[in-house]
């Protein structure tokens, strides 16, 4: 608590006096928690964005470096805002956090990958034939914008077989021998880290008893 006192006196020498005591209360100051969007690749254009900042009465956020600001939606201290960016890119999401007194900047950057891999299966062949002795070499190649996370041989519906070791843009071998005597359907899907995944054209493979044999395992 403070006083302050001003004194004042005329010619004659009379002297009078007044006070005036307040308190000075400091604030905390603004500060901004981002909640999303995160620091991550996000497979969809659609950006949520959702902070919270106690004390402030309004908040803009900003995806080109404030060229374009949006006035996010306030709900106590939470505040959101939902756009739709228009092409897959890195950027930077700042905030702009106020209130009479003061404001606060911070900011996160995402990036978006929504395009799904290109998965193109080299060999074996439609309706190639083998044994079940024999280990099929599946070769393919496999484009993405992003990062490919993993790819896997995917046997009569049921992913069989996965690696990780993957190359975009070069031929890949995911190699394979645990099928069944029949008539098997496979192909190759590939996943990119942003959750986006395709797969190869579907081909069929007939595997047989090895020659010589009357009767084999059916796997």
């Amino acid at each position: 608590q403070y006083t302050i006192i001003a004194y004042a006196n005329d010619s004659s020498g009379s002297l009078n006096s007044t006070a005036v005591t307040f308190d000075i209360v400091l604030g905390t100051g603004l500060n901004i928690n981002i909640l999303s969007p995160e620091n991550i690749t996000y497979s969809t254009r659609t950006i949520k964005s959702n902070i919270s900042s106690a004390g402030a009465t309004s908040c803009i956020v900003s995806f080109n470096n404030w060229a374009t600001n949006y006035l996010m939606t306030s709900i106590g201290s939470s505040f959101n805002y939902t756009l739709a960016l228009s092409s897959d890119a890195s950027y930077t999401a700042r905030f702009n956090c106020s209130n009479s007194s003061s404001s606060v900047l911070n900011s996160k950057s995402f990036t978006i990958d929504s395009v799904s891999p290109i998965v193109t299966l080299i060999s074996p062949a439609n309706n190639a034939v083998f044994t079940n002795a024999d280990t099929v070499q599946f070769r393919f190649n496999v484009t993405d914008a992003g990062v490919i996370q993993r790819c896997a041989l995917v046997k009569n519906n049921v992913e069989a077989v996965s690696s990780g070791d993957i190359t975009k843009g070069i031929s890949n071998n995911i190699n394979y021998s645990d099928f069944a005597v029949r008539v098997n359907e496979v192909y190759i899907v590939c996943y990119d880290t942003a959750g986006n995944s395709n797969n190869s054209a579907k081909i069929n493979i007939t595997v047989n008893c090895p020659s010589g044999y009357t009767k084999c395992s059916d796997g």
